[in-house]
């Protein structure tokens, strides 16, 4: 994902979407938000790097599926994007460059992560 001028705004994007809830409902709810989806999404890519070495496919859909959910609703769509893949293939019970998109996604929470710095 890195160089990709979309991965550049991805941050940007998802900060954006955010404050415009948080305009909607109460104060706060943006670095609440962040800070508990950079911790469970922290989690999740180590789960998914761990499956994917492991061949477990059950543990990469049902973790893929659920990052795919928390990264939309957060604005973050290339991540969601690459998770709803990365669900595809394990329920096709391959992980043919499973690998390679994990570390996408960690990447990607690396962008997020600085943006919000």
């Amino acid at each position: 994902m890195t160089g990709d001028p979309s991965d550049l705004d991805m941050g940007a994007e998802m900060l954006a979407h955010l404050r415009q809830l948080e305009a909607r409902g109460s104060p706060g709810l943006v670095a609440h938000v962040i800070e508990a989806f950079l911790r469970d999404t922290t989690t999740r890519v180590a789960t998914l790097r761990d499956a994917v070495a492991a061949g477990d496919v059950d543990t990469v859909y049902r973790v893929a599926h659920t990052l795919h959910g928390s990264s939309a609703m957060i604005g973050a769509s290339v991540m969601a994007s690459r998770c709803a893949e990365l669900s595809r293939a394990s329920q096709a019970a391959t992980l043919d460059g499973a690998d390679a998109i994990v570390e996408e996604l960690a990447e990607a929470l690396e962008t997020i992560r600085r943006a919000v710095e």
